[in-house]
């Protein structure tokens, strides 16, 4: 919603005393050369990159603020609502509860429980559902896709982060924890050579495409992860355990398996225009994906049959199959016996698979093994900003659209530890210095400039506003430092161009969807506002035209 009121916002802002403009005729993004997307912020680039239907709605509110509000209701809410049908009969009945007690929120909540429920608990499916319905992308869908002509010939970060915890640590990935009491698990972890240490569980990595870019040079224009990050002669290591109960003479099985030299993960690069669009937004925005390190959450899961991460993989030919083949073989720990199998490990999986109800055996470990599985979750692991993967891919001027209540995710790519005063938790005003920062500044000192009303405007939210607290914009220099996490070098300049949106509205249970379209009208009308247009045509449209 706050990239959405934006847009709209600048547009409306841009085009004032003249005609309606289209976002291609106003050039509002011309000269952005790049679009860095994490989180839900892919949701927001996919429509505005890939839908006529989404860019015409934006260009609308902006035409017409009056009827913001309506029109994100007809054309964005109302379809998505309706988009999560079946519904579960034991849901529909709560949700119809929750909706007579005039709690809309959680009744809309329940409402998209019930159907995934129905149809598949799994994060890409919500992607899914929640794309085509509000921006017409199909599963089918590719960022090779033609896209809006804004858009053509800029690159796309499809921001992400890998888990990846080092082999000798104690960190674990658990891909399957099967439903007996007897300690049945599938773990994965990365092992590293000659020396190497694992430098973080979470591995920054980037889906990136050209748009609009020729079918004769399909290779990414960005590397998928930093190879001082992860290094070609890194393997995906794979443990499966599996302790029987029944049968005196195989009372337990352990699996062990490597994966190949993970290269440069040339599944990802060498046909970037090849890969679909569904699950590349669904890991950029897993952001539960944390639950994987926890082995009795993975295995509450797991018996409910939910997947809330991306799993990928080599794939057989790129495309889509780096995302369908990892699946199927995580959810084969858990179905039907695989019949097809290297016949030593076959006949010891068939001995022990009578007191063995799933499927954690040698010949599925070394499936994983084969296809190099490995779960892809949400960017803010690894950075909320999108900045520093701009940074990673060559970017010297970033323009951040942020929707926080305090600068601390700003704050973090830079030295140091700081205090900021968090409205949601104010006893706790400390923040630790993050491992791995890309800018040679004090945090401290970013704070303290976010603060200063001579370096940050500060735009109040206007008489009436609900949801809105206030747009806070201004520039930052910085010099980024050695960060072999990203790959990025010290000694190089980078501008930095903040637009913060504070609100009430966040992306957490119990929100009412409608309040978005709100959220966006107050946007509008803000940057709009006669006290305020003069300041956002002097300071923040010229970021985009210099």
């Amino acid at each position: 919603a706050a990239c959405a009121g934006l847009t709209a916002g600048l547009l409306k802002a841009k085009s004032r005393g003249g005609d309606s403009a289209t976002l291609q005729s106003s050039g509002l993004y011309a000269r952005v050369a790049t679009v860095s997307s994490v989180s839900g912020g892919s949701w927001f680039a996919a429509a505005l990159i890939y839908s006529q239907s989404f860019l015409a709605l934006l260009e609308g509110m902006a035409a017409d603020t009056g009827r913001a509000q309506e029109e994100w209701r007809e054309k964005w809410v109302d379809p998505l609502l309706a988009a999560f049908n079946p519904v579960d009969a034991i849901f529909a009945v709560f949700s119809s509860l929750a909706a007579a007690v005039k709690c809309p929120g959680a009744a809309q909540d329940l409402r998209v429980i019930g159907h995934l429920w129905k149809t598949g608990t799994c994060w890409t499916k919500f992607t899914q559902t929640m794309l085509e319905a509000t921006a017409g992308i199909r599963d089918s869908d590719t960022l090779g896709k033609a896209p809006q002509p804004w858009a053509q010939n800029k690159v796309w970060l499809v921001c992400h982060a890998i888990t990846a915890p080092d082999h000798s640590s104690d960190k674990k990935v658990y891909v399957f924890k099967g439903a007996d009491p007897n300690a049945t698990s599938v773990r994965n972890t990365m092992g590293f050579q000659d020396g190497f240490t694992g430098l973080s569980e979470y591995i920054p990595a980037t889906y990136s495409v050209t748009l609009g870019g020729s079918a004769d040079e399909p290779a990414a224009p960005v590397a998928y992860v930093a190879e001082s990050a992860v290094p070609g002669s890194a393997k995906w290591n794979y443990h499966g355990t599996r302790v029987g109960a029944l049968n005196l003479f195989c009372c337990a099985q352990t699996c062990d398996h490597e994966s190949a030299d993970v290269g440069a993960f040339e599944q990802f690069t060498t046909d970037a225009r090849s890969l679909p669009v569904v699950p590349c937004v669904a890991a950029s925005s897993a952001f539960q994906g944390q639950q994987v390190f926890n082995l009795e959450q993975v295995g509450v899961l797991d018996d409910l049959a939910v997947d809330l991460v991306v799993w990928q993989g080599r794939g057989t030919g790129g495309g889509s199959s780096v995302f369908s083949n990892a699946a199927e073989l995580v959810h084969n720990l858990s179905g039907p016996q695989n019949r097809i199998g290297h016949f030593a490990d076959r006949i010891f999986d068939y001995c022990c698979h009578c007191c063995h109800p799933n499927q954690v055996n040698h010949h599925n470990i070394h499936q994983l093994a084969r296809g190099s599985v490995h779960a892809a979750v949400d960017a803010g692991f690894s950075d909320t900003t999108g900045i520093a993967y701009a940074v990673r891919a060559g970017a010297s001027e970033v323009i951040a659209y942020l929707n926080y209540p305090t600068p601390a995710l700003l704050a973090n790519l830079f030295t140091g530890s700081y205090e900021v005063h968090d409205p949601n938790d104010p006893a706790n005003p400390k923040r630790p210095a993050n491992p791995w920062p890309i800018f040679e500044e004090e945090a401290r000192d970013i704070i303290t400039q976010y603060d200063d009303h001579t370096i940050f405007t500060r735009l109040p939210k206007l008489e009436g506003h609900k949801f809105l607290k206030e747009i806070r914009f201004g520039s930052l220099g910085a010099t980024t430092v050695d960060a072999d996490l990203w790959g990025i070098e010290k000694g190089s300049w980078v501008t930095l161009h903040v637009i913060n949106v504070d609100s009430t509205v966040n992306i957490g249970t119990g929100t009412d969807l409608h309040e978005y379209g709100k959220l966006i009208q107050e946007i509008i009308e803000t940057l709009n506002a006669e006290e305020n247009l003069d300041l956002v045509q002097r300071t923040i449209l010229p970021w985009f035209e210099q």
